[in-house]
């Protein structure tokens, strides 16, 4: 893997095969970083494939910097997705969680025309779990934002300890995270929870899309999806649904074959 670098305000990192035929822009959920896309990264299908990898941590993730205007709107975030698709001519943008419903928003847009990997949006507010509720509601009081914060960065170790079995990929995980401000990652995830609450029916908002998507969850995802989420975003024939099997929410790291699998079938599609 290459050293990071800089491009159109992200903190960029790459995986380029020997005869490279394809870009893939990989965007992660809240606070994660490129890191949680390494076993992705490194397999070796997708390097057989020409599939030219590139890492992504958007403005304010792993302490990259924020644009002095930034609003931390989901649709600002899906601009700057755009930018960098473009100024990198990715062919397929994938993003996991947040990185997801990013996309959906991009695909609302309907500026990108490349398409699009969604690993496990929230599709609702209810669909998220029990303690991010919550920290989204004490997190809208002044009192409590503050407190609710500091607790948060001081579990943030056994909020990803479910999911990075291995100690090392834990310390990494957990290391890239605390590069991000606290002030930043409340504004961030109010961001993301403020798309949730204005937008309750985002499987809508996805088909509206114009270029094809994959929609992938694991088969032990702890996001909700409904039967009527189901339903409805098989009304468009450009999306397609996918379970991962032995996989939790972080389908990329739990089985990174069937991801890379995917990946290759939806470039080659």
């Amino acid at each position: 893997m290459n050293k990071e670098r800089k491009s159109a305000g992200w903190l960029v990192v790459d995986k380029i095969p020997p005869s490279p035929k394809f870009k893939v822009l990989l965007i992660p959920g809240l606070m994660g970083s490129d890191f949680v896309f390494s076993k992705l990264m490194n397999n070796s299908a997708l390097e057989e494939a020409g599939v030219h990898l590139i890492g992504g941590n958007p403005p304010g993730f792993k302490g990259n910097l924020l644009p002095d205007d930034f609003d931390f709107h989901i649709s600002s975030y899906a601009a700057s997705v755009e930018a960098i698709a473009e100024a990198e001519t990715v062919n397929l943008i994938l993003g996991h969680s947040f990185g997801a419903n990013v996309l959906i928003e991009v695909a609302f847009r309907r500026r990108f025309k490349g398409k699009l990997m969604l690993i496990s949006p929230s599709l609702c507010r209810d669909a998220e779990t029990k303690d991010m509720k919550m920290l989204d509601k004490y997190s809208r009081n002044k009192l409590l934002k503050g407190l609710m914060w500091s607790v948060t960065y001081a579990s943030i170790k056994s909020a990803f300890t479910p999911y990075f079995k291995d100690p090392d990929d834990l310390a990494s995980v957990v290391r890239d995270a605390k590069l991000i401000p606290k002030k930043i990652a409340a504004e961030i995830f109010l961001g993301y929870f403020d798309y949730l609450i204005r937008y309750p029916d985002l499987d809508e908002r996805l088909i509206t899309t114009t270029v094809p998507v994959y929609y992938l969850r694991g088969d032990k995802d702890d996001i909700g999806f409904t039967q009527k989420n189901r339903e409805t975003l098989k009304k468009s024939s450009l999306v397609k649904l996918f379970e991962v099997p032995n996989a939790s929410h972080f389908a990329m790291n739990d089985n990174p074959e069937e991801v890379a699998r995917l990946i290759i079938e939806m470039l080659n599609s």
